[in-house]
C-alpha cells in the first residue's frame, strides 16, 4: 500500500488473535516496517502471498493447505471460525480475491 492510501484508509494492526480489546492503527512507517519483517519470515515451510489490493481490511486469513484455514476479524471483538470441511477449505485455497480500480 501506499502512503497515501494508508493515510485515507488506515489499516489497524490485526491483534484478534490476543483478543487485544482495542484498535492499533498502523502509521505508513509502522506499516513499511513490519511489511518488511513479515517477508522475511519466508522460508521453506511459510509462504506470504501479498495482493496487489485490500479486499478485506478487517479480515485475517491463515491457511494450512488441505487441512483448514481460520478466519479471523482483527477489530474488536474479535472473532474466529476455523474451517475443515475438505470443500470449503480447497474453495478459500483457490480463492482469488476481488480487485478494484
Amino acid at each position: 500500500l501506499t502512503d497515501e492510501e494508508l493515510v485515507n484508509y488506515p489499516l489497524n494492526l490485526g491483534l484478534s488473535g490476543i483478543f487485544i480489546e482495542n484498535d492499533i492503527q498502523y502509521t505508513p512507517e509502522d506499516y513499511h516496517e513490519h511489511l518488511a519483517l513479515t517477508m522475511k519470515t519466508a522460508d521453506d515451510n511459510v509462504e506470504i502471498i501479498t495482493t496487489p489490493t485490500v479486499p478485506f481490511r478487517n479480515i485475517q486469513i491463515a491457511i494450512r493447505s488441505g487441512e483448514w484455514v481460520v478466519i479471523s476479524k482483527s477489530k474488536a471483538p474479535a472473532i474466529h471460525f476455523c474451517i475443515k470441511h475438505p470443500v470449503i477449505v480447497r474453495a478459500l485455497t483457490d480463492f482469488a480475491p476481488p480487485i478494484r480500480d
